[in-house]
């Protein structure tokens, strides 16, 4: 089932609330993907989430610095363990789209919505709203 954006989601910083949009479509297209049977269209969107996922990731990290998040080393340990999952994640839902695992591959993609967006990144956005980042400036409207 597709994950929708909502204002819940919003950190207050277009330029991560922008990403984790195309986090989200990336991965609602992964899910559908796999759903559908197609394996190559599935492997070929998880590739391209990886070297999103690296980017945004970075992008996180140094807006972060930026308002001296006290957990941050946590948190990009965080962001490694995810890529790891990525990574993985490929290999199950490769499988899944070819016919076995889609269930376990769904749950898999939901639970890295679940520990990113959801989780991790909700853990400092109190932190990045009260210390708003130069790079976070604006109305958070897109």
């Amino acid at each position: 089932m597709p994950v929708e954006w909502s204002e819940e989601l919003e950190l207050g910083c277009p330029e991560i609330d922008g990403d984790h949009r195309e986090i989200l479509d990336l991965l609602n297209r992964v899910q559908e993907a796999v759903e559908k049977g197609e394996t190559g269209r599935c492997a070929a969107l998880l590739t391209a989430l990886v070297g999103f996922a690296k980017r945004h990731f970075a992008r996180e990290e140094e807006i972060l610095a930026e308002v001296d998040y006290p957990k941050l080393e946590a948190h990009a340990a965080t962001h490694r363990e995810l890529l790891n999952q990525i990574w993985a994640l490929l290999g199950t839902c490769s499988k899944a789209a070819g016919g076995g695992g889609k269930d376990l591959c769904l749950e898999r993609v939901q639970a890295f919505i679940d520990a990113d967006i959801l989780g991790s990144d909700q853990a400092f956005k109190t932190h990045l709203q009260a210390h708003k980042a130069a790079r976070c400036a604006g109305d958070g409207a897109e």
